[in-house]
């Protein structure tokens, strides 16, 4: 039975690049391999403007800068790479599935990060960082730390929303209850003025999966979040809910149960989102026999879901997914032979049919760990690849069209 700090996470993660351990020697805080190209994103919409923030090495420092990038035409062309984390704790070697992270409303922008610290499992993680922009990302300025525990150890796996009133809304993953039968859990905070301050921390849930993505999402009252959960409960993703803009939170349900007890880190996702009449979540398990990723959808605010529709089986990893209207637009990650692809599918009936797969990113490279958004000109993917294993880059794709 391996515990989840057991699992090399940065191996998947980087193709083999780089396992998450560091040296404990604190002199050696930044000691990476050498390493060229974009390692890590995140993307954010507001209205119609796409913002990218991207973990970017040099092929000689040991840590990466942060640049904050935006589109004005649905992610045809970008502006200029900004540096965000100036005079702000560096991150720490971040990688796919730890993810720098961003959300903007207007022209407030708040990007948020892991720094080193004294992750007691070795891997060198520990507080957060922020930084703010009031002016569209022209400029940056760091912002404080949003948790409030005062502890060096991991805090992680974050996920950032805006309402429609401008209040930021996170959630993150640390492990200030652990204990002997307690791990990590899952923390909330809000700013209601850019970023400036956050509130005090609440809990969401004490015991959850402490290496699996958050996925946080606002209809501008209520907050809806998806998550892993962790033994002694079934390894399945479940929502939870507050009505109240984060003030109160409850266990609303579990987003397709598959009973599925898995106590390693399962290296497995989810992807959550919201349009005017439904709830949209693709979930996947590893459960022997029912392996794969599956679609369903809440028409009660994650109350009930609809019967599961498996859209990949066990070769599918990493899934995402957005929604506008009736569509939806999924992406997975896949092995095709010594490479991996990004596989997309679309359906015009709010998941009552589906397109056939459609291959998205190049052959010739292997991509990872894609991201899917809704923009006014339809939908556009994400995601990092490498040729050689050495130099990363991130690219975009228009979904096809039917």
């Amino acid at each position: 039975m391996k515990p989840w700090y057991a699992t090399c996470l940065g191996l998947l993660s980087l193709g083999g690049a780089f396992c998450g351990g560091v040296d404990s020697d604190p002199s050696e805080k930044y000691q990476a391999p050498r390493r060229s190209g974009t390692f890590s994103f995140d993307v954010y919409v507001d209205a119609n403007t796409i913002h990218l923030v991207l973990a970017e090495y040099d092929g000689a420092s040991k840590a990466p800068e942060l640049h904050h990038r935006r589109s004005e035409d649905g992610g045809e062309s970008w502006s200029e790479p900004v540096r965000i984390d100036e005079n702000a704790t560096p991150a720490y070697l971040p990688y796919r599935g730890v993810d720098p992270q961003i959300a903007a409303f207007e022209d407030a922008i708040v990007a948020i990060w892991t720094t080193a610290g004294d992750d007691v499992f070795g891997y060198g993680t520990g507080p957060l960082a922020t930084a703010r922009s009031l002016d569209g990302g022209s400029s940056w300025h760091p912002g404080p730390d949003p948790s409030d525990d005062g502890l060096t150890t991991a805090h992680e796996f974050i996920d950032l929303a805006v309402d429609a009133d401008g209040d930021f809304h996170l959630v993150f993953i640390d492990d200030r209850d652990e204990t002997e039968n307690i791990r990590r859990g899952l923390r909330y905070a809000r700013s209601s003025d850019s970023g400036a301050h956050w509130s005090a921390n609440a809990t969401v849930d004490d015991h959850i999966c402490g290496c699996c993505w958050t996925h946080l999402r606002t209809d501008n009252e209520a907050l809806y979040l998806l998550y892993r959960d962790e033994h002694p409960e079934p390894s399945d993703m479940r929502l939870a809910f507050s009505p109240d803009r984060g003030s109160h939170w409850e266990q609303r349900s579990v987003a397709g149960r598959f009973d599925w007890m898995q106590q390693g880190c399962p290296h497995t996702t989810g992807g959550l989102a919201l349009t005017e009449s439904w709830l949209h979540a693709v979930v996947q398990t590893g459960k022997e026999s029912e392996a794969g990723i599956y679609y369903l959808v809440s028409e009660n605010q994650g109350r009930d879901w609809s019967d599961l529709h498996r859209l990949v089986g066990a070769e599918g990893h990493y899934v995402d997914l957005a929604a506008t209207s009736d569509q939806v637009a999924v992406v997975w990650q896949e092995q095709r032979g010594t490479r991996t692809v990004i596989i997309g599918v679309l359906s015009h009936d709010a998941g009552k049919s589906w397109s056939s797969h459609s291959i998205l990113s190049e052959t010739k490279a292997s991509a990872s760990y894609p991201r899917v958004v809704a923009t006014g000109d339809g939908f556009r993917a994400f995601w990092t690849e490498s040729e050689d294993g050495r130099k990363h880059r991130w690219t975009s794709s228009r979904f096809p069209r039917p």
